[in-house]
Order: structure tokens, then sequence, then C-alpha cells
């Protein structure tokens, strides 16, 4: 083999590895192109997340009377019908579009609720008279303890027994009898509310 054999396959080889090096430099190009990209768009997730979060924040500081209703801002203002934020099938909130120079960059969505204003089953329902023979007691409705658990949806006579008497447990009495343990004896005593459901 003569000397311009030789290196017409030097050349062939040189090329091959500049071109296995070129194209894996450009495949490592691309991919962190992805990654920039990837991290970037994150970024602005978490950025417009955070808008929403603050712009509920902002609501719920302004709200100054003292008791919460749906009709106040930190829920009306983020109602809708756009999308369901909290799994139920039902959508309850509206999107909320980010623009910038007149081009849309993101939008989010908000779902504030009044986790205080919802029933504790484990509290709601009493033994009272009557209570085996027809329907849950009286329903003077001053403490949770007083509704109904029937007329909730979804609870039937059974399961409202079943509820009820898990929480009286074996001796029927709420709580250690003869002890006041959520101090409140002296106070309910003299509301003239039936608030033990005895009749009494």
């Amino acid at each position: 083999m003569d000397k311009k054999g030789i290196a017409i396959i030097m050349v062939i080889g040189i090329l091959s590895l500049l071109l296995v090096m070129g194209v894996s430099f450009l495949l490592l190009m691309r991919l962190q192109e992805k990654e920039a990209a990837n991290f970037l768009f994150s970024v602005k997730a978490k950025n417009t997340a955070k808008s929403g979060i603050e712009e509920a924040i902002i609501r719920l500081k302004a709200d100054k009377n003292g008791y919460d209703a749906q009709t106040e801002t930190w829920h009306s203002d983020f109602a809708g019908d756009e999308i369901d934020l909290d799994g139920d099938g039902k959508n309850d909130s509206r999107w909320f579009n980010l623009f910038k120079k007149g081009n849309l960059t993101g939008r989010y969505s908000v779902l504030v609720k009044d986790e205080e204003g919802k029933l504790n089953i484990n509290e709601a329902g009493n033994l009272s008279k009557g209570f085996y023979t027809k329907e849950q007691g009286t329903n003077e409705g001053w403490k949770p303890n007083e509704i109904k658990l029937t007329a909730l949806p979804g609870i039937d006579k059974e399961l409202s027994r079943a509820i009820v008497e898990h929480k009286y447990g074996k001796d029927k009495k709420p709580g250690k009898k003869g002890f006041d343990d959520n101090k409140n004896n002296s106070q309910l005593s003299k509301d003239g509310i039936d608030n033990d459901g005895d009749w009494v």
C-alpha cells in the first residue's frame, strides 16, 4: 500500500471521528436545550401558581367581617364553571389568564374553601328519647350534636344510628360519665336549651 492509500484511510478515519463528535455534540446541545426549556416552563408554572396563591391570600387578608359566606370575595371572585379543582366532578372555579405584552403567558385557577363551615360528622347527632323507635331526637340546632344526621345527603336511618352509637360508646353516654370534659356544663345548664337531648 502506498502513501496515498494510507493518507485516504487516515482522512476518512478522521472525518468519521469528526462526524461522530459533531453528531454527539449536536444531540447533547438539543438535550440541554430541552432541559433548559423544561426548567423555564417549570419556573413559569411555579410562578403562575404562586400568583394564584398570593391572589387568594390578598382576598383572605382583606376579609375583616366576623363571619364567612360564599358571597364574600375570597370565594365569589374565584368561583366559576370552567374547571373542577376539588375533584367532585362539578366545575367550581374559573381560569385567570396572565398576559405579557398582549400574549398569553399562563393561566391559573383558585379554589378557596371554608373548612370551618363544614360539619364534623364526629360531633353531629345525639342519642335522645325516641332515637331507637323513631328518628334521631330533638334538633334545636344549637350545636352540631343537635343536627339530625338523616337530614344530610347520603345518611339513612341505619347509618345515622351506627355513627351515633359509635360516638356514644357502650354506656351510651358522651365522654366520660360525671366529668365535664369539654368544660361547658355550667354554660349549657343555664341556657334553657335541651343540649344533651334528654328531654329535661
